[in-house]
């Protein structure tokens, strides 16, 4: 539901896959300006994930993967890779081996859009809390606005958000096995 649905306000929008990181900002300013023209209070908060491609525990990953209905000739080519066993190397010294229990290699090319695949829980858990609500994945920035036309409505909708990504964000750990 786009925000200020419910009063027949409409949002023309562009097609957000095609979007980077300045087109995201510029349709995200373009939307509140319009909510506020239009008499809606606007109230967001934005999320950067810690450690968000480290953080990924990669039995997680899996399983967000192929719900998610990736092809397991992609999906277990790149699993295999995160999850493959190395060694840490200093002064010419190799250290034990070990095998990473969580991590995305930020440089894969399929990083992006697996750490995409993998917010989408909190994404749906978000638009659970708050349908109006407009939400913008971006790797591990997140931006999510409620709209409404009483300002503390507007802010109460934004701090549930805020719970329901703190709630995610400590279902996720954020430790990996093995030195570093």
């Amino acid at each position: 539901m786009l925000p200020g649905a419910a009063s027949g306000m409409t949002l023309a929008r562009a097609p957000l896959a095609s979007l980077g990181a300045a087109g995201l900002a510029w349709q995200l300013a373009y939307e509140v300006e319009q909510a506020l023209f239009h008499g809606m209070h606007v109230s967001g908060l934005a999320v950067d994930w810690k450690k968000a491609y480290d953080s990924v525990v990669l039995a997680k990953l899996r399983t967000a993967l192929e719900t998610a209905g990736w092809p397991r000739e992609i999906r277990e080519p790149m699993l295999c890779a995160y999850s493959a066993p190395r060694r840490v190397r200093e002064a010419g010294l190799l250290g034990p081996l070990w095998e990473p229990v969580a991590g995305i290699p930020a440089g894969c090319p399929l990083a992006v859009h697996a750490l995409a695949v993998f917010l989408q829980p909190w994404a749906a858990r978000a638009r659970l809390q708050d349908e109006s609500a407009l939400l913008r994945l971006y790797v591990d920035d997140t931006t999510a606005m409620a709209f409404a036309r009483a300002m503390r409505t507007a802010i109460d909708r934004a701090c549930a958000l805020g719970e329901v990504a703190l709630a995610f964000s400590r279902a996720a750990p954020s430790t990996t096995r093995g030195s570093r």
